[in-house]
């Protein structure tokens, strides 16, 4: 496939195809979204993670580790990882909330959005 006029790519979220038995072919792919300030969630199924990336294609963050529907998080009988994904494979962004979906854990999991720190500075 030849991708043109894509002012940046990301390797690692795209489509593929997968079998479960029969002949039949299931082809899924990555399903991202975009917030308010252009940043990219998508998820990395291969990594059992969330990623985002800026609006120049870095690398911002990823979230989440390898886990079943027994790791529930804090307070769970496996709390670790905190936020355990075994097939993510869709992601909806909203201003406070994001919501991926986790194919082979049956669920769709809600992380709500912070950060570390904030500064503002005058404007000439």
């Amino acid at each position: 496939m030849e991708v043109q006029g894509a002012l940046w790519s990301y390797y690692g979220a795209a489509p593929f195809a997968d079998k479960w038995g029969n002949n039949d072919c299931n082809c899924q792919s990555a399903r991202f979204d975009v917030d308010d300030y252009g940043r990219v969630f998508f998820p990395d199924a291969g990594r059992f993670r969330l990623g985002v990336l800026d609006t120049n294609g870095n690398e911002l963050a990823f979230v989440g580790a390898y886990g079943n529907r027994d790791c529930g998080g804090k307070g769970s009988a496996i709390p670790d990882p905190e936020v355990a994904f075994a097939y993510p494979y869709t992601v909806a962004v909203s201003r406070t909330h994001v919501f991926v979906g986790d194919l082979l854990n049956g669920r769709i999991a809600k992380l709500k959005l912070a950060h570390a720190a904030e500064e503002t500075c005058a404007l000439p």
